[in-house]
């Protein structure tokens, strides 16, 4: 090979494989292929291990379904119960409250919203939340506008907290998973902290200047937050739903002043403040960082998370996540994203390696490296997620190596389209075009070698063919084999079998190679009444057509047999052809002949009914039959029709000829002879259309007679001898 062939060679692989890259790259920034980035992501988070929250200094204080139950208000309660939440827990306490409950309404008492301003006034460690609501409405001139509003809390709140508010917005993926935490909002020109951070900075006494954006952090005290590719905190989850410590809201308000349900109906209990379990006195509370919010369904403040929670469902309530957000920045423990540069030139390292082992060793050697090198991706994303905490985007890793090798076989295929030019240019001259295409198509030399399988086997012969070629000119003889042959293949070929050699009028094909088929015996059979219909149709077409006296009936015999067989390219050194041989093949020519003494039109053995199976077709049973050439007794059945076909007559007469059958077998020649006179009657109608002089019936019933005269040696078995070689 040239310097210069060499050196194209590496080019046009260099540019392939950039191509492949890019293109991996883009396709990864599309919603469908980046979704799918997301959840591989999501598998492996669930593939980790939950981490231990038992120190953790937050707790969850849910509004739940109990706490409606238990408090003798209807939701949304009064406010004045939340003033005694911040009290209790303020008592117990608590380093920070978040309360995740939006008060941008007033209480229908005034009094209420009273209460709950002073004690806010009171308490420097609480904090209330807002958000941003879009709406759509027509500006003076009739436009339609997407509008931000700011929902805040009731301005009587506004004016009482200490603290600002936190947003708790999020940032939801295009399939709806919540992924990513933002660090705030900016609206009119004031800053305004997600709920995780602003409690954070209540909690650990950080000021507002102590904030800032540096670009690929989010600075918050001393805490260094790395931005994701979308500008937000990647939430590390630490487990799905409930992995945080709950404290029910009604057992914090039940003090001895608050009187619950159950207290009104049955007993009283002080939750919170008795003394010997009360929660007061367990100090489970003490410096935590207590997050309030709802877990009702009612309320819809549940969200899709990336991680299964307890019940098998990636639902999450709101304020769960904002307590993940926050525990990530207290243990400083985020999730970082790989850099883009790095992916894209790993893109390109894959793209260029898949491609070059595919033209240098070939479809299955690449696919088997290929599949390996994705197997690393995401062995290797996972091992780097848990070890150290990095999200790899592995949709353009995995996008480059299968692009890859699929793009590597389409060079080798342009490359070889015109290395079979050659091949056939060279070759057609001396042999046929069926071996040129092998040639073509397989990396190996062509010899003489077969293999042992188990096949099944048709032969065909038309019956009365003489009388056909006696009673047109031999021109349109031709024209009719050719007709003939035609539909008989196609027959063949449509059920996937493969055409061995025309004899004559004669067919003979296999099923089972060179492809493998399970159903191989049945797609024989299935051919075979086919072949049986097409040849009636073309037998009426040709009396038609050709004006061949009425009496003419061209009809075809059939033989098979399913067995081990030598298949492979047989012949000489010079000429060969894929063929098949042995005993078992003989045995369906034999099966063939065998149709002349039967008068049927089609035999098979029973190694081919117990493959082919008992569900599509109808069999009738002809017996033990010694075969010209071998010792052993053949059980050969007569494939009657698809079983699909059947009637009530066919069904009698086929169950009756087989017990004429049994009766033969067990020597019952006068109860057999009177069974084969009683079929004899329909076996021209129902079953055997095609000879008015022989058939099963008449067959056996000749040799009961026989047998009754000259009864057979203790040694018979019930067989009898082909006569027709």
């Amino acid at each position: 090979m040239s310097k210069r062939h060499v050196k194209s060679e590496w080019l046009s692989t260099i540019y392939l494989s950039v191509i492949v890259a890019v293109l991996a790259i883009l396709a990864s920034y599309l919603a469908p292929f980046k979704d799918l980035d997301h959840k591989i992501t999501d598998q492996q988070m669930m593939l980790r291990d939950n981490r231990n929250l038992s120190d953790s200094p937050i707790v969850i204080v849910e509004i739940s379904q109990e706490a409606d139950e238990e408090i003798p208000y209807q939701y949304p309660w009064p406010r004045w119960i939340y003033a005694k939440l911040i009290e209790n827990l303020n008592k117990a306490g608590a380093r920070a409250i978040a309360i995740d409950v939006l008060f941008d309404q007033r209480d229908q008492n005034p009094e209420n919203d009273s209460t709950l301003a002073e004690t806010l006034r009171k308490f420097d460690n609480v904090i209330l939340i807002g958000g941003f609501r879009r709406t759509r409405d027509f500006t003076n001139s009739g436009v339609l506008v997407d509008k931000i509003n700011r929902v805040m809390p009731a301005p009587v709140l506004q004016e009482a907290m200490q603290n600002p508010v936190g947003i708790v917005d999020m940032h939801q993926d295009s399939d709806g998973f919540i992924r990513s935490y933002p660090f705030g909002s900016e609206f009119n020109d004031e800053q305004l902290y997600s709920l995780a951070i602003q409690t954070y900075m209540t909690a650990e006494n950080i000021s507002r200047n102590s904030v800032y954006d540096d670009g690929e952090h989010y600075r918050v005290g001393n805490r260094m937050i790395p931005k994701n590719n979308d500008g937000m905190m990647y939430i590390n989850y630490y487990g799905g739903s409930r992995t945080f410590p709950y404290v029910g809201f009604e057992k914090i308000v039940d003090d001895e002043e608050f009187e619950t349900r159950m207290e009104m109906e049955a007993f009283s209990v002080d939750e919170f403040s008795d003394p010997d379990f009360g929660i007061l006195g367990q100090g489970i509370l003490q410096d935590k960082i207590v997050f309030v919010g709802s877990t009702m369904p009612e309320l819809q403040d549940f969200h899709l998370v990336p991680i299964n929670g307890f019940n098998g469902d990636p639902v999450m309530a709101g304020v769960e996540i904002h307590a993940h957000a926050l525990q990530n920045i207290l243990d400083e423990d985020f999730l970082r994203e790989v850099e883009a540069w790095q992916i894209w030139g790993l893109t390109l390292f894959l793209a260029f390696l898949i491609v070059l082992i595919v033209q240098g060793f070939g479809v299955w050697l690449g696919l088997t490296i290929s599949l390996f090198t994705m197997a690393a991706i995401m062995l290797g994303s996972q091992f780097m997620l848990n070890e150290l905490n990095l999200v790899t985007s592995t949709i353009p890793l995995l996008l480059s190596s299968l692009g890859a090798y699929f793009a590597g076989n389409v060079k080798n295929y342009l490359t070889e389209q015109k290395q079979k030019e050659r091949i056939t240019s060279m070759f057609s001259s001396y042999v046929s075009p069926e071996l040129v295409s092998r040639l073509i198509e397989s990396d190996e030399r062509l010899e003489l070698k077969g293999e042992s399988r188990e096949l099944t086997v048709l032969f065909s012969d038309i019956a009365n063919f003489s009388k056909l070629s006696e009673s047109i000119p031999a021109d349109k003889v031709v024209v009719f084999m050719n007709e003939y042959l035609d539909r008989m293949t196609k027959i063949i070929t449509d059920e996937n079998g493969t055409l061995d050699k025309y004899i004559g009028d004669a067919v003979m094909a296999f099923y089972g190679a060179p492809v493998t088929l399970k159903t191989h015996a049945a797609r024989a059979c299935r051919s075979a009444l086919f072949m049986q219909k097409a040849s009636l149709e073309l037998s009426i077409s040709t009396l038609l057509k050709e004006q061949i006296s009425a009496d003419f009936n061209l009809h075809t015999r059939i033989g098979i047999n399913t067995g081990e067989m030598a298949v492979g390219n047989m012949g000489s050194s010079q000429r060969f052809n894929y063929t098949v041989m042995g005993d078992q093949v003989n045995i369906g020519a034999r099966c063939e002949t065998v149709c002349k003494e039967f008068g049927v039109g089609i035999i098979i053995t029973k190694n081919t009914r117990r493959a082919a199976g008992e569900g599509e077709f109808v069999y009738r049973h002809l017996g033990k039959l010694i075969i010209k050439g071998r010792k052993e007794p053949v059980d050969i059945y007569q494939l009657v029709s698809f079983a699909e076909d059947l009637n009530l007559h066919l069904i009698e007469t086929v169950e009756k000829f087989n017990e004429g059958i049994r009766c033969f077998l067990n020597r019952e020649w006068k109860e057999a002879a009177d069974i084969f006179r009683e079929t004899k009657k329909v076996e021209q109608s129902l079953i055997n259309p095609y000879s008015p002089l022989i058939n099963p019936s008449v067959f056996y019933l000749k040799r009961c007679r026989h047998f009754q005269t000259f009864p057979p040696s203790e040694q018979w078995q019930g067989t009898v001898e082909q006569q027709v070689k």
